[in-house]
């Protein structure tokens, strides 16, 4: 069986520093929350790659609290508030179920153009569970049979590209961006 980790880190160099999640930001309180397990791969790709971004373009959520920007817990009851609202409105449209049940999308990413990237939420082994990309304003995600470092690791190499992505994408070498930490009196 392939690791597709390592091929992520091949394809995708690591920075050199990161961020580390402290112990503050634990696994098992962000499950707690989501009521579901986080897969392993994606917990392997955050304690290599820290805080950060795909090409500048996917904005990845970590473990956080409800201080944080982007913490992953945080963002996917967000987005299931906005999609809850909108299936209220659009039920024809607006067709997945909604976290944490079966077929939802639980979000551990976010494009700069709004669109979500998440896993189907399917039983067994989250590890096993497919990708889902939802653009932003479509009622259903473009579903992708693979795993999260899969899905980098190809989406990386050109080898897939989600219907909502930018075709700017294909010609662009990709790289991870460290984020810059953030002060909020910065603003």
């Amino acid at each position: 069986m392939m690791d597709w980790m390592e091929e992520l880190q091949a394809a995708l160099r690591p920075p050199v520093q990161h961020e580390i999640v402290s112990a503050s930001h634990d696994w098992s309180a962000t499950e707690r929350f989501l009521g579901r397990s986080v897969p392993q791969d994606y917990k392997r790709f955050v304690d290599v790659y820290g805080d950060g971004s795909w090409h500048s373009f996917i904005l990845f959520f970590l473990p956080g609290d409800e201080q944080e920007r982007f913490a992953l817990p945080q963002e996917a009851v967000l987005q299931n508030r906005v999609y809850k609202e909108q299936k209220a409105n659009w039920p024809d449209r607006y067709r997945m179920p909604l976290l944490p049940d079966e077929g939802s999308l639980m979000p551990f990413a976010r494009t700069e153009n709004g669109d979500f990237i998440g896993w189907i939420v399917e039983q067994g082994e989250p590890d096993n569970w497919k990708i889902g990309v939802l653009a932003h304003e479509e009622g259903m995600a473009e579903q992708f049979d693979m795993n999260f470092a899969e899905f980098l690791t190809r989406l990386t190499k050109g080898e897939i590209k989600p219907d909502c992505f930018p075709a700017s994408l294909d010609r662009a070498r990709a790289e991870f961006h460290p984020a810059i930490p953030w002060n909020p009196e910065d603003g």
